[in-house]
């Protein structure tokens, strides 16, 4: 009775922990929703000016036009620049740490030409600022046929949609005033040289203003903590023309035959949910691995039974290219670290591994972590 008891008791103080972990979540993601929205609103309106501007410099450009308003006929493929897409296309530069993790590991995107980790752009408008110099350098030798831009469009705090943008080409519209007819407005220098000047500043704001755009999107998607990425996405048992739920199965199926691994189906921040089908589910405290495809191996330790066989997990580091469908081995034990007269005056992190380059622990007993919180 008592045994039963206690870990009732131990269930209700990890479904405890896991909901301040969310409230946490929920906070920090309105406080960067409310700045980003500041920002994205001023550069919302700025954009829009800008492309004015640049539509009704590429409508008074007579004669032949320019070659930015052409497809490069003879090139070989598009580059698709994505900040979060799942296409298979034929060059892609991805942007950020999702993006790159989520395309380096599938063997389906094969061409990949260029990454930026940590989405430095935001921060950095000389990174931006290269960048699109590089890209109409590389449309200008005709590289590429077209150069798209894949983002995830903010329609309010609940909806977001993906979008493409034609980077090169330029294809804005352009409406003309009636006062226009009889009293065209005049450019100085022509028209021509102000795109040439102005084409690598705009693609410039336009990389960087989509860049802020889908980073709001990604605050606001952090808002909704009970409406989980494997509540959206179909599940692995029905069948999906999404290539990414196809792996998931395929993992789960092999996950079954060997009886110790679940399948990650979501990963929100630190807290990360695996779904362990048709099996015994981990005890609440149990250590899970999972290996990244980078080739690091990420610790995780089970804090709640949510149910439909998924257990709610935080991560014991860093999350940066965790995707659906990696495999978590069950450990079925709880994390431990060395204890004992080895240990003094060295350094661990949370996981007992050593910290300060003096090697490895050598005749140190090892306890579960969370005994000595509760001894302590």
């Amino acid at each position: 009775m008592s045994l039963g008891l206690t870990k009732t008791k131990r269930r209700i103080s990890s479904i405890k922990n896991t909901q301040k972990i969310t409230k946490a979540m929920e906070m920090v993601a309105m406080v960067k929703l409310r700045r980003g929205k500041v920002l994205f609103d001023a550069d919302k309106t700025y954009l829009e000016s800008l492309e004015r501007a640049m539509s009704a410099l590429f409508h008074y450009d007579h004669g032949e036009k320019t070659h930015y308003s052409k497809i490069n006929a003879e090139a070989k493929g598009n580059l698709y620049i994505v900040i979060t897409s799942d296409m298979d296309i034929d060059f892609i530069a991805p942007v950020g740490s999702k993006g790159i993790s989520h395309f380096s590991a599938s063997s389906g995107y094969l061409n990949i030409v260029a990454d930026y980790k940590g989405m430095n752009m935001l921060n950095e408008p000389s990174v931006a600022l290269e960048y699109a110099k590089k890209i109409k350098d590389d449309f200008n030798s005709g590289k590429y046929r077209s150069i798209i831009l894949i983002y995830t469009h903010y329609v309010n705090s609940l909806r977001f949609e993906p979008r493409g943008f034609s980077l090169l080409p330029l294809a804005l519209p352009y409406e003309e005033k009636e006062s226009e007819s009889y009293c065209p407005p005049l450019f100085e220098p022509s028209p021509r040289e102000a795109i040439h000047l102005l084409l690598p500043r705009f693609l410039k704001e336009e990389i960087s203003g989509k860049l802020l755009e889908s980073s709001v999107s990604e605050q606001a998607s952090h808002l909704q903590p009970n409406i989980t990425k494997h509540d959206k996405a179909p599940s692995p048992r029905k069948s999906s023309k999404s290539s990414q739920d196809r792996i998931i199965r395929r993992n789960v199926m092999k996950a079954n035959e060997e009886g110790l691994y679940g399948i990650v189906v979501s990963a929100v921040g630190p807290v990360i949910d695996v779904k362990f089908e048709g099996k015994k589910l981990p005890e609440i405290l149990t250590a899970l691995l999972i290996d990244l495809p980078d080739g690091k191996r990420l610790t995780v330790e089970v804090m709640q039974h949510i149910g439909d066989d998924i257990v709610r997990t935080v991560a014991m580091g860093a999350t940066d290219g965790i995707v659906r469908g990696l495999k978590a081995l069950n450990t079925k034990a709880p994390i431990s670290v060395p204890v004992g007269e080895a240990t003094l005056g060295r350094m661990f992190n949370v996981l007992g591994e050593p910290i300060d380059g003096k090697g490895e622990i050598e005749n140190a007993y090892i306890r579960r972590a969370k005994r000595l919180q509760r001894d302590s």
